[in-house]
């Protein structure tokens, strides 16, 4: 099982109170669709599971309505 480095799966502590930033996590960036293409998978979303799979393919799926 891999293991995402510090940040990766909600990004750095940038808000007051050190909360997370989610919006600017890598992983949210790097599944933004790019022109027609839209990213799905589990490894889009920081655990390996059914469930992470079956959430990307709907978040992909509203994203490319």
């Amino acid at each position: 099982m891999l293991r995402p480095p510090p940040g990766w799966l909600f990004g750095p502590a940038a808000k007051a109170g050190g909360a997370p930033d989610r919006a600017a996590a890598p992983r949210r960036i790097a599944c933004a669709p790019l022109g027609p293409l839209v990213f799905a998978g589990q490894h889009a979303q920081g655990a390996p599971s059914v469930e992470s799979a079956l959430a990307s393919g709907r978040r992909a799926a509203l994203q490319a309505l």
